[in-house]
C-alpha cells in the first residue's frame, strides 16, 4: 500500500442537504453560514436523517463527497433540487 500524499486545501465547502429540523422563518445568514432563501410555495423537507454534501478544493483540483443517510431518497433529491 502507498503513502498517500496529504495536501493543503485551498477551500472548504460543507451543504447540508438533510437533517431531521426545518425552519422555513429563519432566512438571515451571517458570514460563517449562509442559509438557503426557499421562496413559498417550495420549502426544505425534514426527516430522521443527516446528509450532506463535502466540497474541496486545491488549486485547479476539485473533489466532492455526498455523505448521505437519510431516511429516503425523494426527499433528499427534493432539497437538492431546490438549493
Amino acid at each position: 500500500m502507498s503513502d498517500p500524499t496529504l495536501r493543503v486545501a485551498d477551500w472548504l465547502s460543507v451543504t447540508v442537504l438533510m437533517d431531521n429540523y426545518t425552519d422555513m422563518l429563519t432566512m438571515q445568514g451571517t458570514p460563517t453560514v449562509r442559509r438557503p432563501i426557499v421562496p413559498p410555495p417550495n420549502v426544505l423537507l425534514a426527516e430522521h436523517a443527516f446528509s450532506c454534501l463535502v466540497r474541496v478544493g486545491a488549486g485547479t483540483e476539485e473533489h466532492s463527497v455526498l455523505f448521505d443517510a437519510a431516511a429516503s431518497p425523494a426527499a433528499v433529491l427534493h432539497n437538492m433540487r431546490l438549493l
